[in-house]
């Protein structure tokens, strides 16, 4: 979770995370405390447009695809007359570094607290190009209380790739 008022939380595990804490109030909002927000994911297992967990919940949200500005969607929504107190990103990882320099925009500019969720390292420890550009405008990182295990038991620190039981490496998206 990011904010450059309130902080990252370590974009660094678990699925569940805020997902299921927001009802939907439209098919581009959630609101939690009488604070309405704007989802953007990325590449949600529910589809395009959706934030999903596990546990099976789904919203409807913006998709943030490759190439999106997304500080002008949000100004267009807001010109408009759209509300949105805060946005949360899922899968941040993937979003392209100047994607996440518009983030940073929206904080600055429009004094909105963005909350970006995702992983920071693929199967190699690598640092997502997203996940680094988050890291490097963060006034602090931390890390959320629900952790992810690995299959021996310790905490996850990282995920893989699997292929008939060998790890491989693979494109990243």
């Amino acid at each position: 979770m990011w904010s450059r008022r309130q902080g990252m939380v370590d974009p660094d595990m678990v699925d569940g995370r805020a997902k299921g804490h927001w009802r939907s109030r439209s098919p581009t909002t959630a609101t939690r405390g009488g604070l309405q927000g704007v989802i953007f994911p990325r590449d949600d297992r529910a589809g395009e447009g959706k934030l999903s967990s596990r546990l099976g919940l789904v919203t409807e949200a913006v998709e943030a695809p490759e190439g999106m500005d997304l500080y002008a969607y949000l100004v267009a929504q807001l010109s408009k007359g759209g509300k949105a107190d805060y946005v949360i990103v899922d899968e941040a990882q993937f979003l392209a570094p100047e994607q996440i320099d518009q983030w940073a925009r929206i904080v600055d500019d429009l004094g909105l607290d963005v909350f970006a969720f995702g992983i920071t390292t693929d199967f190699r420890t690598k640092l997502f190009p997203g996940s680094q550009r988050l890291i490097e405008l963060a006034d602090r990182l931390e890390q959320l209380q629900v952790e992810a295990l690995c299959w021996c038991g310790a905490r996850a620190t990282h995920g893989g790739r699997g292929d008939g039981g060998r790890g491989r490496a693979g494109r990243r998206r």
